[in-house]
């Protein structure tokens, strides 16, 4: 104990060390609490970035599978190809890609086929762009 003559208070050394060691652990406390809450900002924004890179490698998957079996085929796309275009635009999980499959699917006439599959094609670029 040190006292201290012109106030007349006694000091304690060791309560003081303890004192300034606990402002240091806080303060380094509040450092690490910022950069993980930076860190976690950071991480989420990966994520969802990843999310749509995977989402628009799909959709480019789909269109070039779609351009291959349906548009480049030489005759009627058989019940296979069918199968596996179905499966992949539901797998994409977007409703309006699915709704312009299904009304290119469920067109009454080639012309009105051929209207569908242009506006397929708008989904899909617009999609894969997001």
């Amino acid at each position: 104990m040190i006292n201290n003559k012109p106030t007349g208070r006694t000091i304690n050394i060791s309560s003081l060390f303890w004192s300034i060691v606990v402002l240091v652990l806080v303060i380094v406390m509040i450092i690490f609490s910022s950069y993980y809450m930076e860190m976690k900002t950071e991480l989420a924004e990966a994520k969802n970035n990843l999310r749509n890179q995977q989402f628009n490698v799909a959709v480019l998957d789909f269109n070039q599978m779609f351009i291959k079996k349906v548009l480049k085929a030489e005759e009627d796309v058989d019940f296979e190809s069918r199968l596996k275009l179905e499966t992949a635009v539901r797998a994409l999980g977007d409703q309006e890609i699915l709704a312009g499959w299904n009304s290119f699917v469920n067109a009454e006439n080639d012309m009105a086929a051929q209207k569908e599959v242009k506006e397929l094609l708008f989904i899909l670029a617009v999609k894969a762009r997001r």
